[in-house]
């Protein structure tokens, strides 16, 4: 080596480093004959072999706790997806029912009472699949929450897991520096030298302060400590939608009292945990550590569970106060909800950008027909009426699709069309 102790870096973040370049500088002399040998041997068996078996139990720790937080995190994400799909297809249906729905209400007056009651059959079957997805959905958003909770609770524990081997690192580190220190006071002249450089470096090691250091460094801020939930959407909240007024308020208020019996129910587990708690505290005799720990950690879930369910609450309301026409109450949630759109929006900007680049090289790739009406809101979107037959130019992924009508080009959503077969000229006239 051809560094000496003159020659390296100083400061708090270079600590360590120096001081383990001091050690490797005076092993030089450490190999010499009888005696040194005998001081390499010493620290070979108290210092090296301490910190080669910490950093081998280290590496074991550290490992399932690795796979805990993957594995925590793919079910997280397994849910948020499976969420998406029941969205979707609970939106799809309950389009389908309420336009099967308009259809009864416009023909009941003109048809028999056989295709009455047949078309009444179909409604009912309608209402019951709608009823069993949007349940389904409800319970998979609610299975959600209580999968992130995990999440939370694994990281938590990961966090502090290795915040003590880190911690435990230095002091092992530290306490290797001092026995190097005694072996050094052992031998005379020919390592004074480097033994006083050695010295005085432990001499500035703090551990507590370094110990400190540690934890600012990987404390989570706050922005970092706020989690996201993916909460229920539903296609009455919706502003355009081909469904009525009163039964958009009717099928909001039936969710609002199911999240309410959901409330009521989270309020009374949390109060039964509350006084668990109060009682292990208070009397330490009647449980152990553990239980303590596990129930504070249950009231933890149940706590923000309770909350999650308000925020919710809080979104339907606001929804039913928009549909109503009255002013929307304020909810201590109101400010930390937020709707996820903006990413569809970005990605529809973007692919109707491409299109306006390209719209003179467009083919049509397909037809369909309008199965609703729809207004235009921007000037790059066509105004549908129900049984308009559109060319189609391109179709994208966020349910936008781009084609022409009566020489007009422009986009409009995939939902309120059906594609037609190619070559099925009866369904085009």
């Amino acid at each position: 080596m051809k560094c000496t102790p003159q020659q390296m870096p100083t400061g708090m973040a270079t600590h360590w480093i120096r001081l383990f370049l001091l050690f490797m500088w005076a092993a030089v002399y450490l190999y010499r004959p009888y005696p040194f040998s005998i001081l390499g041997n010493a620290l070979n068996q108290d210092a090296i072999q301490e910190i080669r078996q910490i950093l081998d139990e280290h590496g074991k720790r550290k490992r399932p706790l690795d796979n805990a937080v993957e594995k925590s995190g793919k079910l997280v994400l397994t849910n948020w997806n499976e969420q998406i799909k029941l969205k979707k297809k609970l939106i799809g249906l309950t389009r389908e029912h309420e336009a099967l729905f308009s259809f009864v209400e416009k023909n009941k007056q003109i048809c028999t009472e056989k295709e009455k009651q047949k078309m009444l059959n179909r409604l009912t079957k309608s209402a019951e699949l709608q009823a069993r997805v949007d349940e389904e959905y409800f319970n998979t958003n609610m299975e959600g929450h209580h999968i992130r909770l995990k999440l939370e609770n694994t990281l938590k524990t990961c966090y502090q897991i290795v915040q003590e081997l880190e911690k435990q690192r230095i002091e092992t580190l530290s306490n290797t520096l001092n026995k190097y220190s005694l072996f050094m006071t052992v031998y005379a002249q020919t390592v004074i030298h480097s033994h006083k450089q050695i010295e005085q470096a432990v001499r500035k090691v703090d551990v507590e302060k370094d110990i400190q250091s540690l934890v600012e460094d990987v404390s989570a801020t706050e922005d970092d400590n706020k989690a996201e939930f993916l909460m229920a959407d539903y296609f009455e909240e919706e502003g355009k939608t081909v469904m009525g007024k009163e039964r958009r308020k009717d099928a909001i208020r039936t969710k609002l009292q199911r999240l309410e019996d959901c409330i009521t129910k989270t309020k009374s587990d949390r109060e039964g945990l509350e006084k668990m708690v109060k009682v292990y505290r208070e009397q330490p005799n009647f449980s152990n550590k553990k239980n303590l720990e596990e129930t504070e950690e249950l009231l933890d879930e149940a706590i923000l569970k309770l909350d999650l369910l308000e925020a919710t609450h809080c979104k339907l309301t606001h929804s039913l106060a928009e549909i109503e026409g009255k002013p929307k109450s304020r909810h201590r949630f109101s400010d930390s909800i937020t709707k996820w759109k903006e990413k569809v929006s970005l990605s529809r900007q973007s692919m109707r950008s491409s299109v306006i680049n390209k719209s003179s090289e467009f083919c049509s790739v397909g037809r369909c027909k309008a199965l609703y009406s729809f207004t235009s809101e921007r000037e790059d979107e066509l105004n549908i009426n129900e049984g308009d037959v559109l060319d189609i130019f391109q179709k994208d992924d966020t349910g936008w699709w781009f084609g022409e009508l009566n020489g007009q080009r422009g986009h409009f959503p995939s939902t309120y069309v059906e594609e037609l077969p190619f070559g099925d000229s009866k369904i085009l006239k």
